[in-house]
């Protein structure tokens, strides 16, 4: 009992002692090395290569807007201090702003790059982008990787075998992407383009993430990607670019605008310092207290929980179907026993988010509500209920209507700040209509 209050003491105080992250300045270029022996360089202009004994890559990923060659002109970037990825400052190129993000996997000696599209203008921007990876030596043998998950398994990769015992590997979009490039390479080359055709919409953002590493043979090249997981590769993204990327699942799950925290093996818990604790959760259902009565979830059910607020926090707990319940939770500290076997009750004052590990045969992303019948509140609480099945009586300028339930799309009741407080929209298949309801008796 002492040892377990004590933790939890030292797990406290290690959190409000803890230093804030921030951002350096690096010089370029700027060299990293990884654990397959591959020396990566970031050059100057947003320039991508290797050096070394064997450098497989001339340039990886050389970005162009427009057939517009882009280069980020500065000779220091920024790199967060706690994840390492490297960013180049905003340049301009056809009416978008645009930031190149780069990352180092030492461990899977693969280099991350995302860059980021952004449209300042009052109007839709339409661009064409296109990637260019150069290999430094001749290829044997070479070919695009298919989708292991994608319907009719379009390319979104490209591996090419060279003479020294070494296959180049560049991912241009992830498994089950919905937007796909145009992979471009003619057998005996040495080079391979990816074309991407972005519209934009105005005041919005569009992200485009590649990846550029090695392995040994082309067989490995693919099982790379059959294994791939999206949600490690882009763990250090800002949220509002991994809602923007466009050819990948971030792995990440939102829920409306919030970001859903899931663990891999172990369930997770991140607390405000933006440090993470992992092992196993030991709640057993979620009470909730809120303003539509008491709400209580089974923790099998339950995929996390985001703790909103500073000083009075308020919980939202989302479910497996994608529903998010708000309020106050029961109780004010969080159970976890860690990997190591330690056991903690950990404030939830301290806690940003709570995440449950990924369960058999579940998806890293969160089911979605569209598709289902489901009540959204002004507070933006959402639940999955039981379609109707009486038909609605609705009063109009021109006499009552009964709607068939199966006919009707949404049900959207205007703002509080409306003088027609009691209108709602009804939108049928074949019309649409505006009209107030009957009032309750």
């Amino acid at each position: 009992m002492v040892r377990s209050v004590l933790m939890v003491v030292l797990a406290t105080l290690s959190v409000l002692t803890l230093p804030a992250w921030g951002q350096k300045t690096v010089s370029l270029p700027y060299t990293a090395n990884d654990n397959s022996g591959n020396q990566w360089v970031l050059q100057q202009m947003g320039l991508l290569n290797m050096q070394g004994n064997q450098p497989i890559f001339g340039q990886a990923g050389m970005l162009t807007v427009n057939g517009q060659n882009l280069r980020w002109r500065e000779n220091q970037i920024q790199q967060d201090e706690k994840s390492g990825e490297l960013i180049f400052g905003d340049a301009s190129a056809a009416n978008l702003i645009v930031q190149r993000r780069v990352y180092f996997d030492a461990e899977s000696g693969y280099a991350r790059v995302v860059d980021v599209f952004t449209n300042k203008t009052d109007r839709e921007v339409s661009v064409t982008v296109q990637l260019q990876t150069h290999v430094n030596y001749g290829i044997n043998a070479a070919g695009t990787i298919a989708d292991p998950k994608g319907k009719n398994n379009p390319p979104i990769a490209w591996a090419g075998q060279t003479p020294v015992g070494r296959t180049a590997l560049s991912i241009f979009a992830g498994k089950g992407a919905k937007f796909l490039p145009n992979i471009q390479y003619q057998q005996g080359n040495n080079m391979v383009q990816a074309q991407f055709p972005l519209k934009i919409p105005a005041g919005k953002s569009a992200a485009v993430g590649h990846l550029h590493g090695t392995t040994v043979t082309q067989d490995e090249a693919a099982t790379y990607i059959k294994d791939m997981r999206e949600a490690l590769l882009f763990r250090y993204l800002p949220v509002n670019d991994r809602k923007s990327l466009v050819n990948f699942h971030s792995g990440s799950s939102f829920v409306g605008d919030r970001e859903v925290l899931r663990g891999d093996t172990f369930d997770v818990v991140e607390l405000r310092s933006g440090d993470l604790l992992k092992g196993t959760l030991q709640q057993k259902s979620w009470a909730l207290t809120t303003f539509y009565g008491p709400v209580e979830l089974p923790s099998d059910r339950v995929n996390g929980v985001i703790n909103i607020g500073q000083f009075r926090p308020r919980q939202l707990v989302v479910t497996d179907k994608g529903e998010m319940f708000g309020g106050q939770l029961s109780t004010d500290t969080l159970a976890i026993t860690l990997t190591g076997g330690q056991e903690l009750k950990v404030p939830f004052s301290q806690i940003a988010r709570v995440g449950y590990r990924l369960r058999a045969g579940e998806s890293e992303r969160t089911e979605d509500v569209a598709g289902q019948s489901v009540v959204i509140l002004r507070s933006g609480d959402r639940m999955v209920v039981e379609p109707l099945t009486e038909p609605i009586e609705v009063f109009t300028r021109y006499g009552q209507l009964k709607l068939p339930p199966k006919s009707l799309v949404s049900i959207q009741f205007q703002s509080e700040t409306t003088a027609c407080t009691r209108c709602c929209w009804l939108m049928a298949r074949s019309s649409r209509d505006s009209s107030p309801r009957r009032p309750s008796s």
